[in-house]
Parts: C-alpha cells; sequence; structure tokens
C-alpha cells in the first residue's frame, strides 16, 4: 500500500502535470523545400498586371516633363549657335567695315536652282566660325557647285545645325534680305542680299531692332549656296524655294502650289525666297544685329515682323512679339 500511495503522489507532482511536446525530427532536404514554397504565396496575375498598369502610369507622368527638359536644352543650344552666328558677322563688319554679301553673283534676281556663282554669307564669315581650314579650302576661283569645291561645301559645320531639327550637311540658319516675299537681289531692304555691303550707318532703325539671322527648317543646296537655302525674308507663308524644291523631287506626287505677288502675278517657283520657319514647339528664334536672341512666337503679326526685317523703315515696334 505504501509504495502505491509513493507513486500516485509522484504522478500527480509538477514536474509530470505539464504537457510533453512531440519531438521534432529534421525534414529531409527536399520536403522541407516544399514545405517552405508553400508556406511563401506567389503573386497572382492580377496583382502582377495592378504592379504593371502602376507602372506604366508613372512612366506616362514622367515622360512629358523629359521631354519638355529636353526640348529646352535643345531651344537653348539652338539660341546659343544664332548667338555665335551674330558675333560672327559683328566680327566680320569690324574687319571690313561692312557686312557680308548676302549671295556673290554677277547677276540677279538670284534662282533657287544650282547654275550661278552664290556664294553664300556663310562662306565669308567662315574663319569667325572657327572654321578657317574650310575656308582656305574653298577656291573663289570658281562657284559655289563647281566640282574643286565639293569636299569644302560638303564639310558639315555643327555650328549650323539647330538640335530639334538637324540636317546636314547644310545649315537651320539663314539671313534676313527682305522685309516681304521678293527675289533676292540687289535692291532688298534687308541686311545680307544679292552682292550687298550693309554698314552700320546704313542699319538706321537701329541693330537692336534689326534681325540679321533666323531658323529654317531645311537647307536644299546646303550652307555655301547664296539662294533660300541660306537667306529668307519677312513673309510668313510656310512656301519656300526649298520647299518647292522637295516637291519637285522625281517621284513625289504632292501638288507645287501657286505662289502670287502682292499685285496678285504668278510668281516663279525659282525665285520664291519664304519666310523664316519654326523649329520649336514655341516658335522660332531670330537673331538681333546687337547679338540678342529673340524668340518669336507663331502669334506674330505680318506688321511686326516685317518691320524687324526692314533695315530702314523708320517704324516703331511696340507689339509684343
Amino acid at each position: 500500500m505504501n509504495s502505491d500511495a509513493g507513486w500516485n503522489a509522484l504522478m500527480n507532482s509538477d514536474q509530470f502535470s505539464q504537457p510533453v511536446s512531440p519531438i521534432e525530427l529534421p525534414l529531409p532536404k527536399g520536403e522541407r523545400g516544399e514545405r517552405e514554397l508553400r508556406d511563401h504565396r506567389a503573386f497572382t496575375l492580377v496583382e502582377l498586371l495592378i504592379v504593371i498598369a502602376i507602372i506604366a502610369i508613372l512612366i506616362s507622368l514622367l515622360l512629358p516633363g523629359v521631354q519638355q527638359a529636353r526640348e529646352a536644352a535643345r531651344r537653348m543650344q539652338c539660341k546659343n549657335n544664332i548667338t555665335q552666328i551674330v558675333l560672327a558677322l559683328q566680327n566680320y563688319q569690324a574687319a571690313f567695315n561692312v557686312l557680308p554679301p548676302g549671295s556673290v553673283n554677277l547677276t540677279g534676281p538670284i534662282k533657287h536652282e544650282q547654275k550661278g556663282y552664290h556664294v553664300s554669307w556663310f562662306v565669308q564669315i567662315l574663319p569667325h566660325i572657327d572654321q578657317q581650314n574650310c575656308h582656305t579650302r574653298f577656291d573663289f576661283e570658281f562657284g559655289v557647285y563647281d566640282r574643286r569645291n565639293a569636299t569644302a561645301v560638303a564639310s558639315n559645320l555643327p555650328l549650323l545645325m539647330c538640335p530639334s531639327t538637324a540636317r546636314g550637311p547644310g545649315s537651320n540658319y539663314a539671313g534676313n534680305h527682305h522685309d516681304r516675299e521678293a527675289p533676292i537681289d540687289v535692291d532688298n531692304n534687308g541686311v545680307l542680299f544679292l552682292n550687298s555691303s550693309i554698314r552700320l550707318d546704313d542699319v538706321t532703325d537701329g541693330i537692336t531692332h534689326t534681325a540679321y539671322v533666323g531658323e529654317i527648317t531645311s537647307s536644299t543646296f546646303g550652307w555655301a549656296s547664296g539662294t533660300a537655302s541660306t537667306l529668307r525674308n519677312g513673309s510668313l507663308h510656310s512656301w519656300s524655294a526649298d520647299a518647292l524644291t522637295y516637291l519637285n523631287l522625281p517621284g513625289s506626287q504632292a501638288p507645287v502650289p501657286r505662289l502670287f505677288d502682292p499685285q496678285g502675278k504668278p510668281l516663279d517657283p525659282l525665285l520664291v525666297v519664304g519666310g523664316f520657319q519654326w523649329n520649336h514647339q514655341t516658335g522660332f528664334h531670330l537673331g538681333m544685329g546687337d547679338g540678342a536672341v529673340r524668340l518669336i512666337s507663331r502669334s506674330i503679326s505680318d506688321d511686326v515682323l516685317r518691320r524687324l526685317m526692314h533695315r530702314a523703315d523708320g517704324e516703331l515696334t511696340t507689339e509684343e512679339f
């Protein structure tokens, strides 16, 4: 009896009242991996599509800002190019007391075709835009289209290319030859035209109020050709001799428009010059004679633009550009 009572007391003691946990044996390697995979739930297809949609929305919100930043940088580079070109014109004028001729040719008016001497004002200012070697290679005994000048004319000059519409070898900038649509001739009222030699005193409106250089989108015959490829006027119509040349390319199905002068007479397409053109969404740049570069909006009026082109009209420019 005493032994039975002692056994019962031992079994009822605290030492044996706690539950005993089962012994956990380590699982084999393969089974342990399968259990871990079951414990981590994977993405469903719906969740994956939601994540992709969120990323796409974020990209769409950021992309316009990136594009605007890039365009702003391109506009700044374009503005700097025009500043350097106007500075080169000023340096030429300081050296020779006149601005370079817009185009050199024995006869006028200038037709937009590869016939003639047609040396442009860009050729004259090559030493002033750090292109002395190109200027040296150019043989002034022969015209722009002569094979002896082919190497020099084919040179790609980065300064003459707008980053927004760069096409080479050519130029995205042109000189001001007249205040309205008219052939390039010796009687133009801009600052760069056929056989011109404009002195500072000839710009009676003041170089601050007179445009020297502006933007264009195309240059069919390149920067060395003193045609509509490097000279433009104050007209706002989009058709230029360059555009007409593209329309007349072999195989082109585009209709060629008929253009008329202020008296209503049809214009010879080869004599059409055209105005400056918008290379940027907000407008185009004009380089003034004092080196300032102004962004001309698309809403500018004909009269204001013409006053900026005319070197000596005596009119005040009071409207915003």
